[in-house]
């Protein structure tokens, strides 16, 4: 019986890579396992019958993916629209795990949002498609398990407040996971670099299962964050911190994003769409509320 299934599940697996188009990626399924193979990408990701908007709540999110238009890296990365996600969306950046999670991956030398003009790393990001300012209020709330960080730069950022629109290009409030930190970042100016950081827990080891929630009243932004890591007990750490007055103007609007935000850039390694360097996030949970 065994040696007919995995011939039954070769079969399936063979006819999913032959009908394949140029620019699609297929989904089939074998028993309880589905084996979604992504043309452009040439990888082959195996996932459980579940989608990813089974588990997540994506109804109000889009997606950035580090692949361009053409399923190479040098033009600007793509955005899967919220209708796509929460149909039969999953691809091998964004894809369900054994454990009920979704995984996000992101190669270090993936496409980028705005390739020479405002961001320079690639992301897995999903992006909240609500833009609104801080007087609107608003909490982000998350928990995930960073599995593996680029190898030269172990910095990912997992969580953030962006600002849209007018000025789209500009960083906002930044979570980050770097050399085992959770790290809070936050730019005090619309045009120049100026920040405030604050480390909140530290010694967070790979496969560490980390809660994180960011809420802000429009006068102050609240960071709350427990690591548990496998088998050990949990750690809490919570900050707060004052919007800076250039971001709390009515002009200003905002969006939550989160997900995989390497900070690390290797376009030309020249072994893109098969790269192995990268960061990988299996989340479980992700929701926003606006008061």
């Amino acid at each position: 019986m065994k040696k007919l299934f995995y011939c039954i599940a070769s079969v399936i697996v063979t006819f999913a890579i032959a009908s394949c188009s140029k620019n699609e990626a297929n989904v089939v399924s074998a028993g309880q396992t589905n084996i979604a193979f992504d043309a452009k990408n040439n990888t082959s990701v195996f996932t459980t019958t579940v989608l990813p908007k089974d588990i997540l709540d994506l109804s109000l999110w889009s997606l950035s993916v580090p692949v361009d238009s053409n399923g190479g890296n040098t033009g600007s990365a793509t955005t899967i629209k919220t209708s796509v996600l929460n149909s039969t969306y999953t691809s091998s950046y964004f894809y369900t795990s054994s454990d009920n999670g979704v995984v996000f991956w992101c190669p270090t030398d993936g496409a980028t949002t705005s390739p020479g003009q405002g961001s320079d790393h690639p992301r897995t990001e999903l992006r909240e498609t609500l833009n609104w300012t801080m007087a609107a209020k608003g909490k982000l709330q998350s928990t995930l398990v960073v599995n593996r960080h680029p190898i030269d730069t172990a910095d990912i950022i997992i969580g953030q407040i962006h600002c849209s629109n007018t000025y789209s290009g500009v960083p906002f409030v930044m979570l980050h996971l770097k050399d085992g930190i959770i790290q809070v970042v936050i730019k005090q100016s619309l045009t120049a670099s100026i920040y405030h950081k604050q480390n909140l827990i530290s010694g967070i080891s790979t496969g560490t299962k980390i809660y994180y929630s960011i809420y802000t009243n429009g006068a102050t932004i609240y960071f709350n964050v427990i690591t548990t890591p496998p088998g050990g007990s949990s750690t809490t750490s919570t900050w707060q911190d004052a919007v800076p007055t250039a971001f709390s103007s009515s002009s200003v609007q905002v969006h939550f994003a989160a997900g995989d935000y390497v900070q690390e850039h290797t376009p030309n390694d020249g072994l893109f769409p098969n790269s192995t360097d990268g960061g990988r996030v299996t989340m479980y949970n992700l929701t926003i509320t606006h008061y």
